[in-house]
């Protein structure tokens, strides 16, 4: 007998969230290299999957966002940085209050990635945005905080680090560098719908096609391939340090020309990380009282929030 997905009630999640944990989200920033090879004793928890569960994370709270202030343009997708606060923020601070609520290990393994990827993004965004124009994007995304607990899942509170981890050692994939976005110009884009469980692996080899043939990202010339520079701030908890893995790995993304061109190639490099925001500025502002998101920045959340 097939069973009936279920989504979580998180009614008493959003009721809550004004006195849940919301650990230090202020001026966040962080050291992507050198996770840990093994995940730390406090994070074992979180190598738990439910195969048998059907439940599902709601995640349309970040669609509306991305529909109030997210632009796509030719597979980027930019934010408006400038007209996010404060409406946008108190509506961050509410998805990410009923996701850090949510039971993640009693989710499948496909619902839990989709989840950490959803959860990452939501708080790197979130830095971004409650520091803009206070902080460079260099400054957060190089910085020492990003150790900083922000938020507590199941009892364990987090860093985005943290979620890092367990995103490489839970499901050693390398495809999960194509879900990781940080709201740059370099790295891979932001997207205006979130990962689902359902569809997130076959999302991640989309991201990693268009990211590996994008010529900002990943260009051969003269036998030499030069990469983002962001592969090297995975390197080691996705192809174990070595070069040659890592090759491989481009190039099975890589379109017929860009593969030849890949694997007859003699040298490696990267490039330098562009730190700017992926931005837009809106052809006008909105009026001082208008609120995007609906309901004075409440904004769309499921039944019973």
């Amino acid at each position: 007998m097939s069973k009936k997905a279920v989504t979580f009630d998180f009614s008493n999640s959003l009721r809550n969230t004004t006195r849940a944990a919301l650990f230090g989200i202020a001026l966040i920033s962080f050291p992507l290299a050198n996770a840990q090879a093994e995940l730390p004793e406090r994070l074992q928890p979180f190598a738990a999957f439910d195969a048998t569960q059907t439940y599902k994370v709601d995640y349309s709270p970040w669609s509306t966002f991305t529909g109030a202030f997210a632009n796509e343009r030719r597979g980027k997708v930019t934010l408006a940085y400038a007209t996010i606060a404060p409406q946008g923020i108190e509506f961050l601070k509410k998805y990410i209050g009923y996701l850090q609520n949510f039971p993640v290990t009693k989710l499948n393994k496909n619902e839990q990635l989709a989840y950490w990827l959803n959860l990452h993004n939501t708080l790197a965004v979130f830095q971004q945005v409650n520091n803009y124009k206070k902080s460079t994007p260099e400054e957060l995304i190089q910085g020492r905080a990003w150790q900083v607990k922000l938020v507590r899942v199941e009892g364990v509170t987090l860093s985005l680090k943290d979620i890092e981890a367990i995103l490489f050692e839970n499901f050693d994939d390398p495809k999960v560098l194509y879900g990781l976005c940080f709201g740059t110009r370099s790295g891979p884009s932001l997207r205006m719908e979130p990962f689902t469980g359902d569809t997130v692996s076959a999302d991640l080899d989309d991201a990693a096609r268009r990211f590996v043939n994008s010529r900002s990202e990943v260009n051969v010339r003269k036998g030499t391939v030069t990469l983002s520079e962001y592969y090297s701030w995975f390197k080691d908890e996705a192809f174990d340090g070595s070069d040659e893995k890592l090759l491989k790995h481009v190039s099975t993304y890589a379109a017929s020309k860009k593969m030849a061109a890949i694997d007859a190639s003699g040298g490696l490099a990267f490039n330098k990380f562009n730190y700017r925001l992926a931005e837009h500025k809106p052809r006008t502002a909105p009026p001082a009282s208008a609120s995007p998101l609906g309901g004075g920045g409440g904004g769309a959340f499921p039944a019973g929030s």
